[in-house]
């Protein structure tokens, strides 16, 4: 029994180490230790943001990305006033929250969805392009 304990207190550790996201299902927004963060808001009932989960979670999961930003999932059912607080009008929806020149600025929104060419259906971002997003605000 002790053995079973002690290998799930280094997994538990292991995972709270490489944690990269950080998810709000309230109002109150983390302290953003770092410079850069990723805010997505989300509903857990939408079908576009399920669709756009896959890539989240294989940026956000990679360890190669955690120097990239915090990544912050905020529930938009249960976070009105952050939704309030930044203007965002739908799900998904990500916005880019930085420090420049010692003020905090934050990007326009965007939505994770784009489309190949003039009337092409609209597909998620993949990784490659949701990491370019989150590193320096460039969209597909």
């Amino acid at each position: 029994m002790k053995i079973l304990i002690g290998w799930f207190m280094i997994f538990f550790f292991a995972a709270s180490v490489y944690a990269a996201e950080v998810y709000v299902n309230d109002d109150r927004l983390p302290e953003l230790s770092k410079p850069r963060a990723v805010l997505y808001f989300h509903a857990d009932w939408c079908p576009y943001c399920k669709k756009f989960l896959p890539t989240w979670n294989a940026v956000v999961n990679n360890p190669a990305n955690q120097g990239l930003a915090i990544f912050v999932r905020i529930n938009s059912d249960t976070a009105k006033m952050l939704m309030k607080k930044f203007n965002i009008k739908g799900v998904p929806t990500l916005l880019i929250f930085h420090q420049s020149g010692g003020k905090e600025v934050i990007e326009v929104p965007r939505n994770p969805f784009t489309r190949d060419f003039p009337g092409a259906s609209y597909r998620p971002w993949n990784p490659e392009e949701f990491k370019r997003f989150a590193a320096d605000g460039t969209l597909p």
